[in-house]
């Protein structure tokens, strides 16, 4: 079998967040090859203005900055962050909603950056995928902010803490000389997933076949109320007996997860591990 073949197949057979890691290294190759011989080919045609008037006349780098590299080290550490947060996020949100946060995230991040660049004397050019990536990061700290991760030379530190952490290195960051416009494109990212999130926890998460946001235009017609009579507390007993069997639901979801992957849960399940992570 040809490592081409292994590559359509992986791309095939994994999720989205492996297929985005696929998606922004081939454009990082072509790019590199074709600036031996075209120099300003990112500039032209991926990297997105910082300026309202290049973004106005280059509206579809608004799309493609963020998934164009130039950089080794940029593409290497962003796409350990995509693999990292992205596959947390498949695990608690689900696979069907990464490329749609990725794609907010990162026009969350091109407009703070159009936004806040405005006030500073800096007019050049953006490329990169951390505002998207900072958009999953936001919003599976805000779904499930108490999930543990472990982080080298530092431990175990739960998921909030860590995208805090994130969060005030880029407020400080834009306050410096270096880099403003990626540390505003972060914010905009993290705020965007911490926001979509946060609807998510009261209206509960999209199913596949869903828009990511749901406007109801009936809000203004009147509900029925419905009172159920004759019911009681619970006792002590009863409530130990439930939780303890929502214990065992949860524990056996995740050993599903671990046999057979997050795909293989019913929308039920997923359902569930979201409500228990909410707890």
């Amino acid at each position: 079998m040809s490592i081409i073949t292994e590559i359509k197949e992986s791309f095939r057979e994994n999720g989205t967040v492996i297929r985005l890691i696929y998606i922004n290294v081939a454009i990082f190759l072509v790019v590199r090859l074709v600036s031996v011989v075209w120099p300003d080919f990112i500039y032209v045609t991926l990297a997105m203005p910082t300026t309202w008037l290049g973004a106005l006349t280059h509206p579809w780098t608004l799309f493609t900055y963020m998934f164009t590299h130039f950089d080794l080290i940029h593409i290497l550490f962003n796409m350990l962050c995509l693999y990292w947060f992205g596959r947390i996020f498949e695990q608690v949100a689900g696979n069907h909603l990464v490329l749609r946060v990725y794609i907010l995230g990162g026009l969350a991040g091109a407009l703070m950056c159009l936004i806040g660049l405005q006030f500073h004397s800096v007019g050049s050019y953006m490329i990169g995928a951390s505002a998207a990536i900072m958009a999953l990061l936001g919003a599976v700290a805000a779904l499930a902010p108490n999930y543990v991760v472990n982080v080298i030379f530092v431990g175990n530190i739960r998921l909030k803490y860590y995208a805090l952490i994130f969060f005030l290195i880029d407020i400080v960051g834009v306050t410096g000389y270096d880099n403003i416009g990626g540390h505003l494109s972060h914010i905009g990212g993290v705020v965007s997933g911490v926001l979509l999130a946060m609807y998510w926890n009261r209206k509960g998460l999209p199913k596949p076949s869903e828009p990511i946001l749901k406007f109801n235009f009936n809000a203004n017609k009147k509900s029925k109320m419905h009172v159920e009579r004759g019911s009681r507390p619970m006792s002590d007993q009863e409530y130990n007996a439930r939780r303890a069997e929502r214990s065992r639901e949860v524990d056996r979801i995740l050993e599903k997860i671990k046999s057979t992957g997050y795909d293989s849960l019913t929308n039920a399940e997923k359902q569930t591990l979201f409500d228990a992570s909410k707890r």
